[in-house]
């Protein structure tokens, strides 16, 4: 058994969360050499570096804990979820504010333009993440984003255009079931953590109470573009571009 990515190197030495002297770090690690801190001691730290090296452990850590379904990717700066699809959607459930919902986490799409050509590509469900630190307890910032593709890994040349196409399209709605649906997606009573002893364990999402809101029903009369989650379901939100960009 390789060890997993959940560690990081520094100055010669490797970081992990996991007990460096049983396998497979057994194999790499002499057992004299290892030392063994209370995880506050470094979540905790007014030491700068040391704080550092934690938030990159909790991010090489989360990485290793949700492969191999979502896959991080560097040059987007998210997590999105992989897979290839030969024709509609994959769905995944998650408990929304009322009730069980389906929610595409993979869609293909298809267009053929006036000249002939013929486009596929395929829409991830993501979700940008930064760990962050309030009263001395650390969180998990979610965004939710999308990774365009063609082949379910590499990117879809127009990435670009169909993101930003998207964005135009979502409201509020869709932001929020995307939110809960990784929220749930990492929560450890998830099926995806039942069977496995992972060392970052996720609770529910962060909740306040302000005494002004919004009223999107109204919000929305005075646009006179509103984004389609303002009156439809959720699945509305999530439709392709409207027109595919030039080569």
């Amino acid at each position: 058994m390789a060890p997993n990515g959940a560690w990081i190197l520094r100055d010669q030495n490797i970081l992990a969360f996991h007990d460096l002297t049983e396998r497979p770090w057994s194999s790499v690690c002499d057992e004299g050499t290892v030392e063994s801190f209370d995880s506050c001691e470094w979540a905790n730290s007014p030491d700068v570096d040391r704080s550092r090296q934690f938030v990159q452990l909790l991010n090489q850590t989360l990485r290793s804990q949700l492969a191999p379904n979502v896959h991080y990717w560097p040059k987007e700066d998210c997590y999105a979820y992989v897979g290839y699809l030969d024709k509609g959607k994959k769905r995944l459930s998650y408990p929304s504010l009322q009730r069980q919902s389906p929610l595409s986490v993979i869609s293909k799409f298809r267009k053929t333009t006036s000249d002939g050509r013929v486009f596929e590509w395929l829409r991830h469900l993501a979700f940008r993440g930064q760990f962050r630190r309030f009263d001395s307890h650390w969180y998990l910032e979610i965004t939710p984003t999308y990774r365009f593709t063609w082949d379910g890994n590499w990117l879809y040349r127009f990435h670009e255009d169909a993101l930003k196409g998207i964005k135009r399209l979502e409201g509020n709605r869709a932001v929020l079931s995307a939110v809960l649906f990784w929220a749930n997606y990492l929560n450890p009573e998830n099926d995806l953590f039942a069977t496995k002893d992972h060392p970052l364990t996720f609770g529910n999402l962060l909740g306040f109470e302000l005494q002004v809101g919004i009223n999107d029903k109204q919000w929305s009369a005075q646009d006179p573009n509103p984004p389609p989650d303002a009156t439809t379901d959720i699945e509305d939100a999530f439709l392709p571009f409207d027109e595919e960009p030039n080569s």
